[in-house]
């Protein structure tokens, strides 16, 4: 219908090199509804056919209440095929800060990292923090997780708008999930950001095993549930009753089985008996327990 499409770029020259997959524009302009709104003597840009290529990507204006009004001028890295690095300088009147993003893929899995470096006139010390996350395929079907989340100071990540996290948590774990078997072991580190909450006195490090096992007797009918577990977490602090730590192992043993009888009444019979071990150190109560819990269940529902 003749109407000016909603942008567009207009050159003196423009040449296409299929080989490198790359646009070569001279003297180009930037339309916006045939308005030139950006001359250029010289651009580049990839072709539709290239899926990954190094240069910069849209810039983006950012306005924040402390750090006032910001440019980020995204720069990507393609660093072959499987991995990528973009760098994200971010200036305003208050800061200067940059911004990183790196990843990488492997045969069995992949990682990603991000995080940012800050001089602001928010603190008198350089700020920054860290985000990581991985996941890899192990041998037997097992797979390996990690996350990672560290910070600078409390308040960095809810200034420049990173996060709303109050409570950081990073991991790793080991897992396999099969249709009537589950594993999974842990490692977990926890950082507060809360005021009034004393990390030493909270439980920061955690160990984690589950086992689970389903079995289909015949004999028996119905389903056996096997659950193992065992926890333990640690208080940095000395003090007593504040740096309490604790270490458990549970160990439980179900039976389940059900019935449709007529006229649509539905019965489900279930018994099963757990072991519970508890140990407490730096309490000023009792420092062990063990307890044996039978339970019996029938239900009926029409």
């Amino acid at each position: 219908d003749d109407s000016a499409p909603l942008w567009q770029i207009r050159a003196r020259k423009t040449t296409h090199d299929s080989a490198a997959q790359q646009l070569y524009f001279e003297h180009a302009q930037l339309r916006v509804l045939d308005v030139p709104i950006l001359w250029l003597p010289r651009l580049r840009l990839p072709d539709p056919t290239l899926k990954r290529a190094t240069g910069f990507l849209i810039p983006r204006l950012k306005q924040n209440s402390q750090l006032g009004l910001g440019l980020k001028m995204p720069y990507f890295i393609r660093m072959g095929d499987h991995r990528d690095l973009t760098l994200t300088p971010y200036l305003s009147q208050e800061t200067s800060t940059l911004e990183w993003r790196y990843r990488q893929a492997y045969r069995s899995g992949g990682i990603t990292f991000e995080g940012a470096l800050s001089e602001d006139s928010l603190a008198a010390d350089t700020r920054g923090y860290l985000f990581g996350e991985g996941r890899f395929d192990l041998p037997k079907g097992y797979q390996l997780s990690f996350n990672i989340e560290a910070v600078s100071d409390p308040s960095y990540l809810l200034d420049y708008g990173y996060s709303g996290k109050d409570r950081l948590q990073s991991d790793i774990t080991v897992s396999r999930v099969k249709r009537d078997e589950y594993i999974q072991g842990s490692l977990i580190h926890f950082q507060s950001l809360r005021d009034g909450e004393d990390n030493s006195e909270l439980p920061t490090i955690i160990g984690d095993l589950t086992y689970e096992k389903r079995l289909h007797p015949k004999g028996l009918g119905g389903e056996v549930t096997l659950s193992l577990q065992s926890h333990s977490h640690y208080r940095y602090s000395d003090s007593v009753d504040l740096g309490r730590d604790v270490s458990r192992a549970n160990a439980e043993l179900s039976w389940q089985r059900n019935w449709t009888l007529p006229a649509g009444i539905l019965a489900q019979l279930q018994g099963g008996v757990a072991l519970d071990g508890f140990r407490l150190d730096q309490t000023s109560g009792v420092d062990q327990a063990t307890g044996i819990t039978p339970e019996a269940s029938l239900t009926l529902r029409w």
